[in-house]
């Protein structure tokens, strides 16, 4: 199988005006694509080259990759350029997945391909924080949303059925959420915008449970309960005051 890899260049530096270069506060030129179009290896190779990474990549697998079309031109920063790559990807069925995220090595992998369940195993540990700040990254992660109100057992049979659709076409990567037996955790793993989705359902839900007593909460039963005592200590006292004024 013959891999190509794009290979980390220093041509962006050399570009920079040497005035720029020497005095060490020279900006980062935007990523740019013209409108029209452009093959997805090609995509991938300017990619690597901006954001100075090697991903590799398949060339047997790549001849199922749409060429993409733009109307408009694209101009982005490091995160924009890494998401756009990410979201093309998926659109014709590959995904962008971690060898050796600090040594900044990836590789395309064709999800309907026979190597597709490499892309779940190559997720990388996320925190939720972490997980949050880049809420349109499409890359496999796996992260552990702390519970503190509801029950992680409960939940995690309750939330399946809102992403069982997650990946059903066959060209998308199925969001797993799971559970080890604890009720004060969810693990989730997926694409990172999938799993993003799944902690908001969750923190929306993970708040304080009012007690209920016969259908309502507690504070409003106790409430209405006063209520009625208090009509019914009124009727006494009145009942009290005319049979007191028929004595007289």
């Amino acid at each position: 199988m013959k891999i190509q890899a794009a290979l980390v260049c220093l041509a962006l530096a050399c570009l920079l005006p040497p005035c720029l270069a020497q005095s060490g506060r020279a900006k980062k030129p935007a990523f740019a694509l013209d409108a029209g179009t452009i093959e997805i290896a090609d995509l991938i190779d300017r990619c690597a080259i901006y954001l100075q990474w090697n991903i590799l990549w398949d060339e047997n697998e790549l001849q199922h990759a749409k060429a993409v079309r733009l109307q408009m031109p694209i101009s982005t920063d490091d995160d924009g350029c890494h998401e756009l790559l990410c979201n093309l990807l998926l659109r014709s069925g590959f995904a962008l997945t971690a060898l050796d995220d600090d040594k900044k090595m990836y590789e395309v992998v064709f999800l309907s391909g026979q190597r597709g369940r490499e892309v779940l195993q190559r997720a990388q540990q996320r925190t939720v924080a972490e997980a949050l700040a880049r809420p349109k990254l499409k890359m496999p992660i796996m992260t552990t949303v702390p519970l503190e109100h509801i029950n992680g057992t409960i939940a995690t049979n309750a939330l399946r059925p809102f992403f069982a659709g997650y990946g059903a076409n066959g060209g998308s990567l199925s969001l797993t959420i799971g559970n080890i037996g604890t009720s004060k955790s969810i693990i989730l793993a997926g694409f990172q915008d999938q799993v993003v989705q799944a902690i908001h359902l969750i923190q929306s839900c993970d708040v304080e449970q009012p007690i209920m007593h016969e259908g309502q909460p507690l504070p409003e039963y106790v409430q209405k309960l006063e209520q009625r005592l208090q009509k019914l200590e009124k009727m006494l006292e009145q009942k009290a005051g005319e049979g007191a004024g028929r004595k007289e």
